[in-house]
């Protein structure tokens, strides 16, 4: 190939990569809301008040929190260490039965004990009132209703 072909080709492929990438740009990011605020200490809003989370939903999925009467519900605060090697927390569980059966208590299951971290659990009160637990490798089994856990787990990197 002649060097004026080998310069055209060069200058038609620069030219069709510049252009490849200018169609590759993305649009200017729009904006979106931010998370409700309102009521934003979980732990101070009262079990069965779903109008915190349906505020946070998009509205297509807003409609599932009036098909789950009576649900477990969950309220958890953490924090993550700066190195991410830690969380501790607290998480308070009202616990709802739905099953057909009686159950004498609930299991959580302990997934840093799994992967060879280690989790630690204190505090732990059932309607306000301390209460025993039975820790297993994997899990903690506590009698049940409304539930509170105090938790520090370390998690392998």
């Amino acid at each position: 190939m002649s060097t004026g072909k080998n310069q055209t080709v060069l200058r038609s492929f620069a030219l069709l990569v510049m252009l490849s990438l200018a169609a590759c740009q993305t649009a200017a990011p729009t904006s979106t809301s931010e998370p409700n605020q309102e009521g934003a200490d979980i732990f101070d809003v009262a079990w069965g008040e779903r109008e915190l989370y349906r505020a946070n939903l998009v509205p297509s999925e807003q409609g599932i929190l009036d098909e789950l009467p009576g649900a477990t519900e969950y309220h958890i605060e953490f924090t993550i260490a700066d190195d991410f090697n830690q969380i501790r927390g607290h998480e308070a569980v009202l616990f709802t039965n739905q099953e057909d059966t009686q159950l004498d208590a609930v299991y959580f299951r302990l997934y840093p004990n799994v992967t060879g971290g280690r989790s630690i659990i204190s505090n732990v009160t059932v309607d306000g009132e301390e209460v025993e637990t039975r820790l297993e490798e994997s899990s903690f089994q506590i009698c049940w209703s409304q539930i509170q856990v105090w938790f520090l787990s370390s998690i392998l990197i």
